[in-house]
């Protein structure tokens, strides 16, 4: 996919909606369009965004959203720093005249990126006898020093000489970002140049490139600031490292420093180089012996010392020799192994937005499915198929089956004829119908703080790559990143995308993230964003928060502080659900101002999807009517790409920056859709408290529902 960066100016804003309309094709990869504006003319901006984007109703377009930038600063600069944000693997580089003048090959050249590893355009500048002038630019692609807009590049190479991992380097003008790239290339090519004749936007002969010194890096200086990590990855073969050259050039890219090591050797030598899209990877090949592999792995380990240790071999022998010489060696550092399935590698390309901290607590948490099914077999089969097909990356999850009392013999038949491949199984059945309620709270409860729950109805089915988003948000946004930020608000990951709102006091409400975040002029319409609404529909439960839900409706129930009946939230529609969980859920994510983390991928793409089949909340209905009722909820999956042991993206990096934002960048939503604040909604809640439980001290206690409800 691809995100074009276009330059406003107060010539191009006349004609924005026209520049932008040139980028729009059926034939294009286009995913995202970001307008680097000066401050001034956002506001002009955003106007012909809205007058455009209502001129397109029904038609597919690019997401496209505003960058403000300080009037002054270089321009090159603003555009390099706005294109490190975007979430695709291609960039479209643009000037301010955007792809005007540009024939038809060329745009279809710009708008479907190739395989390049190098910036690549229709114009550029080439060395010739110590001078720089401008490419001939027949069809066949070029060396160049530099290439300026428009021109696409990999998104990677943004950060390749950045010493900042997170940052684009700050180069000011496109001769700079040549010799950079230049110089990490054996040939000295900054760029690769095509096109059907000489561009009247080439640079003249004159313009002399920049040249910056060769940085010199002290070896004291790199002893003071420390490895920032060390990964060890012991793969099977090279189309395994094809594979996963996704997530081992992101780790180069971070400054790690990363040993691959072949099982299956095709060359006697050790010490080859493997070129893959985005970098080059050195790897050494494992004897055959099985004796000589475990000297070898014992010395590798002693002299590399690494922090993380990922295993993909599918060798038994040496996945054992590898636990004896960890648990043998008092002397080696212990590090964090992981084993990943070989079938797994294709879509692991999430895991390169990890830090060294989340690969460290790869192993810590641990998700637990729990199941609950009543009278629908088809709908439980559904669900356990795609739990089935799903990938979890070497986790290992127990599987809990909860069937009601009114269950039937193909219910019963299906349940005892499924095999989890991932777990242990356990099946729990009800002797007395007690609705979904009880069904549901008490279909889980958590072991320990690194255990969560995966809370599934039967009428749920989920997307084969729902448990590397859940993965990859548990590590981030949890508690096991670098960040100290106090996190505790946060009670769950919906695999679900909101596409209606079913709290307001009117009705239902179709809601879109994405348009509401380009109406509130936020910078990224693609981040995901903290609600406050509980996900009934495919969602992990943090344990802390279940079990004071626990807690907090055993009070309500009791009516030991307040009469059943009696609303605690003021003008929501959940009041009237009685016989939900999801009322008394929703009351405690008032009362506590608690939220949790949804997705937003484009057109509702979606981990989970519901298919609203009749049931205990779904009555039945004329036809006409259900079908309308059940397109307000049901969601495209996520589906697997296609791969040939090429490097493919899975989709869940189509994130702001290629990573999930920090907790503090993210959007906080309330119960009835509008963007609040977390001090917002955690005053409003003790607020709410101490009116409806006449509390007069604020709570001391977190996760406590008695402290809450002042018991």
């Amino acid at each position: 996919s691809l995100t074009a960066v276009l330059p406003v100016t107060t010539t191009s804003l006349p004609q924005l909606q026209v520049l932008l309309r040139q980028m729009f094709s059926s034939h294009s990869r286009l995913k995202e369009a970001i307008l680097v504006t000066p401050d001034e003319l956002v506001r002009e901006a955003r106007k012909v965004l809205w007058e455009l984007t209502s001129t397109l109703h029904g038609r597919d377009y690019p997401n496209i959203s505003i960058h403000p930038v300080k009037n002054g600063s270089s321009t090159v600069y603003n555009i390099l720093d706005t294109a490190s944000e975007a979430s695709t693997d291609w960039l479209l580089i643009l000037d301010e005249h955007g792809l005007r003048g540009v024939d038809s090959q060329t745009k279809d050249m710009l708008l479907n990126p190739k395989a390049v590893s190098l910036p690549y355009g229709p114009n550029g500048q080439a060395y010739r006898a110590n001078n720089l002038s401008c490419v001939e630019t027949p069809w066949s692609l070029q060396p160049a020093a530099f290439v300026v807009p428009p021109m696409v590049l990999p998104a990677t190479i943004l950060f390749s000489g950045s010493e900042d991992s997170n940052r684009a380097p700050t180069f000011r003008t496109w001769e700079e970002m040549g010799y950079r790239i230049s110089h990490s290339q054996l040939d000295l090519v900054g760029g690769l140049v095509f096109g059907s004749a000489q561009s009247d936007r080439c640079f003249s002969p004159g313009d002399q490139l920049v040249v910056l010194p060769d940085p010199v890096v002290k070896e004291d200086q790199v002893q003071a600031s420390g490895n920032p990590g060390r990964f060890l990855v012991i793969l099977h073969a090279i189309n395994d490292l094809q594979s996963f050259s996704v997530v081992l050039c992101r780790l180069q890219e971070k400054s790690y420093t990363v040993k691959v090591i072949l099982r299956q050797a095709f060359y006697p030598s050790d010490g080859q180089t493997q070129s893959v899209f985005a970098c080059d990877l050195a790897y050494d090949n494992l004897p055959v012996s099985s004796s000589e592999v475990s000297a070898q792995l014992s010395e590798t380990l002693f002299s590399f010392q690494p922090n993380v240790v990922i295993d993909t071999s599918d060798d038994a022998a040496l996945t054992n020799a590898l636990r004896v010489i960890l648990e043998g060696d008092l002397e080696l550092r212990q590090p964090t192994v992981i084993h990943l399935p070989k079938d797994d590698l294709p879509y692991s390309d999430w895991m390169g937005a990890l830090s060294l901290q989340e690969w460290k607590h790869w192993n810590i948490p641990r998700v637990d499915v729990s199941v609950i099914t009543n009278d629908r077999p088809t709908s439980l089969g559904r669900l356990l198929r795609s739990l089935q097909r799903a990938q979890y990356f070497g986790d290992s999850l127990d599987l809990r089956i909860n069937m009601d009392s009114a269950a039937d013999s193909e219910v019963k038949r299906l349940v005892s004829r499924y095999r989890w491949p991932h777990g242990s199984t356990f099946v729990h059945h009800r002797i007395i119908h007690g609705g979904l309620l009880p069904a549901v709270v008490e279909s889980w409860y958590p072991l320990h703080n690194d255990s969560f729950g995966l809370i599934l109805e039967d009428d749920v089915e989920l997307s084969p790559l729902f448990y590397a988003w859940a993965k990859m948000a548990i590590l981030h946004v949890y508690r096991y990143g670098n960040d100290d930020t106090d996190t505790s608000r946060l009670f769950g990951i919906s695999l679900y995308q909101q596409k209606t709102i079913e709290l307001r006091p009117e009705g239902r409400r179709p809601f879109n993230a994405r348009s509401l975040f380009l109406r509130e002029g936020l910078q990224h319409i693609n981040t995901p964003y903290l609600s406050q609404i509980p996900c009934s529909w495919g969602a992990i439960y943090f344990p802390e928060h279940w079990r004071e839900f626990h807690d907090y409706l055993s009070i309500r129930l009791s009516e030991l502080r307040l009469p059943i009946s009696d609303d605690v939230v003021p003008a929501l529609r959940s009041n009237n659900w009685t016989k939900s969980w999801k009322k008394y859920f929703i009351e405690l994510s008032y009362l506590r101002g608690y939220v949790m983390l949804y997705p937003n991928y484009d057109n509702f793409t979606s981990l989970s999807t519901n298919h609203l089949e009749i049931g205990s909340h779904v009555k039945d209905t004329p036809k006409e009517l259900y079908e309308q009722k059940k397109r307000l909820f049901h969601l495209p999956l996520l589906t697997l790409p296609y791969h040939d042991d090429s490097p493919v993206s899975t989709g869940i990096l189509e994130l702001p920056g290629r990573t999930l934002p920090p907790w503090s960048t993210l959007p906080i939503l309330d119960h009835q859709g509008s963007i609040t604040s977390l001090n917002d909604i955690v005053d409003k809640g003790s607020i709410q408290r101490s009116h409806v439980f006449s509390c007069s001290q604020p709570t001391s206690v977190v996760y406590d529902a008695r402290d809450l409800t002042c018991v």
